[in-house]
């Protein structure tokens, strides 16, 4: 029978934050400093579960939004919200 670890076991952490009244969260130093983030950067949140794992933006990740916008900006017209914003 294989055991199971439970997820904190498959992660270290090396920092943590306290939330403000606008949900908003400092980032550590020793994390930003591993992440080599600087000021004006941009992180990237990505969700497994009820685990977070947030990381520095790439070019390749601004370049699918762009051709995701451009193909469904299309369909995002003030009459297409009216028709289809409910659903």
């Amino acid at each position: 029978m294989k055991a199971v670890l439970p997820h904190t076991a498959l992660m270290s952490t090396i920092g943590k934050s306290k939330l403000t009244r606008k949900y908003q969260a400092r980032i550590p130093k020793n994390i930003w400093g591993v992440l080599g983030l600087r000021v004006g950067d941009t992180v990237v949140y990505e969700v497994s579960g009820s685990r977070v794992l947030i990381r520095r933006e790439l070019p390749a990740d601004n370049m699918y939004s762009s051709a995701v916008g451009e193909i469904f900006g299309e369909w995002d017209s003030e009459l297409d919200q009216v028709a289809y914003g409910k659903l």
